[in-house]
């Protein structure tokens, strides 16, 4: 009788126990794809791919020419194969294109986005690779006039 006392109660904890773990692993964010954007050695941006979630705005105010925004995007901890990370405007036309090699690191010299966006001054940040053909919009980038006027 003592027995059966004793495993009652431990068989509730433990099923309380797994539902708790359940839970808890349900609103993680662990694994996925991820990409952080950084310009020069500055972190902009950190950001985990979900659904529904908003495009986060970058608003580039350096006024050097020799910044560079470096992009790093994990499909689930790997490294993506065929990289291209491209700027549209607001009409979603291409404005220009950076393709790397499936070793190296994305890197777009901050003169060369300047110099693609023309007049527009609000672009977007795309992120393309053999995992993601048809491309994932990572942020939105605002260039004030300023800027465009430094760099020229």
């Amino acid at each position: 009788m003592f027995n059966q006392q004793v495993k009652k109660p431990l068989a509730i904890r433990s099923l309380m126990m797994l539902f708790l773990a359940a839970a808890l692993f349900a609103f993680s964010e662990v694994g996925g794809d991820s990409y952080t954007i950084y310009l020069g050695d500055k972190l902009m941006m950190e950001e985990h791919v979900m659904a529904n979630r908003p495009v986060r705005n970058i608003a580039i105010t350096g006024e050097n020419a020799e910044d560079v925004l470096r992009v790093y995007y994990s499909h689930c901890g790997k490294t993506g194969v065929e990289r291209s990370v491209s700027v549209k405007d607001r009409d979603k036309k291409i404005l220009k294109t950076w393709s790397f090699s499936d070793d190296a690191e994305m890197e777009v010299p901050l003169g060369d986005l300047v110099g693609a966006a023309g007049n527009a001054n609000m672009l977007q940040l795309v992120y393309t690779s053999r995992e993601i053909r048809d491309g994932k919009v990572l942020a939105g980038i605002t260039l004030p006039g300023s800027i465009k006027a430094s760099l020229k």
